[in-house]
């Protein structure tokens, strides 16, 4: 077996299109439309006073470096799949 493309260089993925706008951050995004795969998608958790724990989902803009939420609801299903 070989690898024809690297997971970022793949279009046979699905991906999705997310506005850098730093929602759910304290960051300012540049506002720039950005194609998101599941590599570009990242997870963590928030734990609440009680200790339970509310996972949520974000991108990282690569040209201004600002997170942003993004929502599973939004998510393709074929892409939440992947993640």
């Amino acid at each position: 077996m070989r690898v024809l493309k690297e997971a970022s260089e793949n279009n046979k993925l699905p991906t999705m299109e997310v506005s850098c706008t730093g929602v759910g951050f304290k960051d300012k995004g540049c506002g720039r439309l950005l194609e998101a795969g599941f590599t570009d998608i990242h997870s963590d958790y928030s734990t609440a006073l009680d200790g339970s724990r509310d996972e949520y989902y974000f991108i990282i803009c690569p040209k201004c470096g600002a997170k942003t939420e993004v929502y599973m609801r939004d998510i393709p299903e074929a892409l939440r799949r992947l993640l």
